[in-house]
C-alpha cells in the first residue's frame, strides 16, 4: 500500500533542506502537487485530506507541502520509536507522540510556523470520530507547538521523553490520562 521509498525520500528532503521544500511547493494547487514526481505515491494527499485541509492547502500550497512533509516525518518517527500495535499507535503513546511531534515540526519550521500549524491541526481534528479523541489530539497538538515556542530540542528521542514523563495525553479505559513510557522501543 504505502510507498515507503517515496515517504522516506520526501521526509529526507524536508529534514535536509527547506529550500528544496520550497521548490517542491511551487505547485499552486493540490492537483499540481499530486502531479509532481514522488507525490503521486503518497497516501496523505487528496484522498486522505478532509475538506478543511484541502481548503488550507489550496490557500497556501507552500505551507501545505510543508505540513504534509512534517506529517510524514512525524508518522515515520512514531513508528520507529513506538511499537506498531493499535493500542500504542491509536490513542496511545505513539499517537500522542505523533501529534505532538507533527505540531512541533510545523511550528518550528520557517515554511509553516505556529499560526499555520494551529490552523492545520485544527482542520485535521474536525473529523475525529469521538469527542475524547479530539480533546486528546488537540492537547497533544498544542504541546508540540508550545515546545517549539519554548525552543525545545527537535531531537525525536528527546521529544519522546516529554511523552514518557506524562506531558501528553492518551486514552486509557475510556478516560483521558497522562502519557507514559508504555510502547516505547529502545
Amino acid at each position: 500500500m504505502e510507498n515507503t521509498g517515496a515517504v522516506e525520500r520526501l521526509a529526507d528532503i524536508a529534514a535536509a533542506n527547506e529550500e528544496q521544500l520550497r521548490s517542491i511547493a511551487s505547485a499552486t494547487s493540490l492537483a499540481e502537487l499530486e502531479a509532481l514526481d514522488g507525490f503521486s505515491d503518497l497516501p496523505l494527499i487528496s484522498d486522505k485530506l478532509n475538506a478543511a485541509e484541502k481548503k488550507l492547502f489550496d490557500e497556501n500550497p507552500i505551507v501545505g507541502a510543508g505540513v504534509l512533509l512534517n506529517a510524514i516525518s512525524a508518522k515515520s518517527a512514531a513508528l520507529k520509536l513506538y511499537e506498531g500495535s493499535e493500542a500504542v499507535q491509536h490513542n496511545g503513546n505513539g499517537d500522542a507522540f505523533r501529534h505532538m511531534y507533527w505540531n512541533f515540526l510545523m511550528a518550528d519550521s520557517t515554511v509553516v510556523g505556529v499560526t499555520w500549524a494551529k490552523k492545520w491541526a485544527d482542520a485535521h481534528e474536525t473529523v475525529s470520530s469521538a469527542a475524547i479523541e479530539t480533546k486528546m489530539d488537540n492537547y497533544n497538538n498544542g504541546r508540540g507547538r508550545v515546545l517549539a515556542g519554548e525552543g525545545a530540542s527537535g531531537d525525536k528521542k528527546k521529544l519522546r521523553e516529554y511523552v514518557g514523563k506524562g506531558s501528553c495525553r492518551i486514552i486509557s479505559g475510556g478516560s483521558l490520562v497522562q502519557s507514559t513510557k508504555a510502547g516505547e522501543k529502545n
